[in-house]
């Protein structure tokens, strides 16, 4: 099997200028000089809202933006707010020098549907891109070209916790994705569902392209489909999910001038990947999930093993459900590559006594 090759340094930092670079430019469009910053304390938490100035009258009041919760990047771009410049033709030589480099790129409608859901503020609000193009997005978090075809799926996958939609929604109106959708193609309908009654949580367009819209589910057994007030839509509801999209990072796809999306921290879709691939009832999906771990956790042993010892011990600590998955993951994986569950193992063992997965 074909092994993931490092690439350069040189190119690993391009990918971090244009990520830097990609965040300024969408904090500066999404919120215009003329206004200014709140921020608002929750259950010990400060979140930052941006209050354009202009009064809402259906509200009476200004109105506001979910800007995010506190960090020091927010705090940087809120200090040059008014003072930072859109360098569009500058990202897309930064991104033509990175396809040079041999990073994937989107097919067209992909890249342009990417773009329309970041200006709807999807991601902004806190969603979270996942499933395989959240994979490809890790070649150039990782500095690595990962082996192999990367799309071969017609589905985008976006999910969302649902406390942080209810919050986000109560202070801004959502559009409802179907109708940003139709933006990027007037095709877009919900996709049918099994039983009647159920809200959509699946859009597909006339070429087969499917969006899913995803939820963690905690609890016992769902009902039906779950609301996700700040996406304008419901999402199905998954369990293991919470795992995934905890904690997220900032990615950028690399299409026109570069597309600021969440996705999922790469240790934690590897271990998610061993998980759901010991659930999953389709063969085809369960070798997808398999590979895509294969290939992250043989980045991730020479990149940042410390952070996959940490994703790997928040796994095992859910219980005995959870670790029987992982090790039946690692089981499979060997089908793939018989070393590489030694491998993983041996790290587990040197780094806080993991080493019986």
């Amino acid at each position: 099997m074909t092994s993931v090759k490092l690439l350069p340094l040189a190119i690993h930092n391009l990918y971090a200028e244009l990520v830097d670079r990609c965040q300024e430019a969408s904090f500066a469009s999404s919120f215009p000089p003329q206004g200014s910053f709140r921020k608002r304390t929750v259950k010990g938490r400060v979140y930052w809202y941006y209050q354009d100035g202009a009064r809402d009258p259906e509200i009476g009041s200004q109105k506001q933006r979910y800007v995010g919760p506190e960090s020091p990047e927010i705090l940087a771009h809120i200090a040059e707010h008014g003072r930072l410049k859109t360098a569009y033709k500058e990202r897309r030589s930064l991104i033509a020098a990175l396809k040079r480099a041999g990073l994937f790129s989107p097919p067209q409608f992909f890249g342009d549907l990417l773009v329309t859901l970041a200006e709807a503020g999807i991601f902004r609000m806190r969603a979270c891109l996942v499933g395989t193009f959240a994979f490809t997005a890790y070649e150039g978090l990782l500095g690595a070209k990962f082996p192999g075809s990367h799309v071969t799926t017609l589905d985008l996958d976006i999910a969302q916790f649902r406390e942080i939609s209810l919050a986000v929604a109560e202070d801004e109106k959502a559009l409802p994705l179907l109708e940003v959708l139709k933006k990027a193609d007037p095709s877009f309908e919900p996709a049918l569902t099994l039983n009647r009654g159920d809200r959509p949580t699946m859009y597909s367009n006339a070429e087969g392209l499917r969006v899913d819209v995803l939820v963690p589910n905690r609890g016992p057994d769902p009902v039906g489909p779950e609301p996700l007030p700040a996406l304008g839509s419901h999402g199905q509801l998954l369990r293991y999910l919470d795992y995934l999209i905890y904690d997220p990072v900032q990615a950028v796809i690399l299409h026109d001038a570069g597309v600021l999306v969440n996705v999922p921290r790469p240790e934690r879709f590897a271990v998610h990947k061993l998980i759901v691939s010991q659930v999953r009832p389709d063969v085809a999906k369960r070798h997808k999930d398999l590979h895509q771990a294969r290939v992250l956790f043989d980045v991730l042993l020479q990149r940042d093993r410390y952070a996959l010892v940490e994703a790997f011990s928040e796994a095992l600590q859910r219980g005995p459900k959870w670790r029987k998955r992982v090790d039946g993951g690692l089981e499979s994986l060997g089908g793939l590559d018989d070393k590489l569950p030694g491998r993983i193992r041996d790290v587990l063992t040197q780094n806080d006594g993991h080493g019986d997965v």
